[in-house]
């Protein structure tokens, strides 16, 4: 019996070749360390805003994230940044520092980047960290959220809309 379990994981494995394998996974940093690794290289920034309760989060986490495609282009081209919305602890970021705010049950921070609007699953693109956030809310597959990745990283000087129009997804 423990040979057949063995083999239906390993064909699953084989026979799903879009979905990465342990190794291969996006490199998150910490919202902490944009600054310091934009210094050091120069590319837009991803910040992926979940929570532990999100169900849609954890959704995008195991399909959309697990995509061999999107992960290899977001390793290339991005700094991708995952934060917890609910962070409970201060954040400096762009030499502001952000705290929890129990009002509003949210970190400033996912509040500034949401432009006052949290909502999770999240994707931001900035630009630079000094940048404008530009937010993407919702659940989103790899399909999705290809044209705007390659949108902040070509940064063309066209509206996104115009863009969508004569984009040809490859994943």
């Amino acid at each position: 019996m423990h040979w057949l379990y063995l083999f239906f994981s390993v064909w699953q494995l084989y026979a799903a070749p879009e979905f990465t394998s342990q190794r291969e996974r996006i490199h998150w940093i910490s919202a902490e360390n944009i600054e310091s690794e934009v210094q050091r290289e120069s590319r837009p920034v991803l910040v992926y805003i979940h929570t532990s309760w999100c169900g849609w989060c954890r959704k995008m986490e195991r399909s959309t994230f697990k995509k061999v495609a999107l992960v290899k282009y977001v390793n290339e081209h991005y700094h991708a940044v995952a934060f917890d919305g609910e962070y409970k602890h201060p954040v400096t970021f762009n030499g502001k520092t952000y705290r929890y705010s129990a009002a509003e049950r949210v970190h400033e921070l996912t509040l500034y980047l949401t432009r006052g609007e949290p909502a999770f699953p999240v994707v931001v693109f900035l630009n630079e960290p000094k940048g404008a956030p530009n937010p993407l809310a919702g659940y989103l597959t790899a399909q999705q959220l290809e044209p705007a990745l390659k949108y902040f990283k070509e940064q063309p000087p066209v509206s996104f809309e115009n863009y969508l129009k004569n984009f040809k997804p490859v994943w």
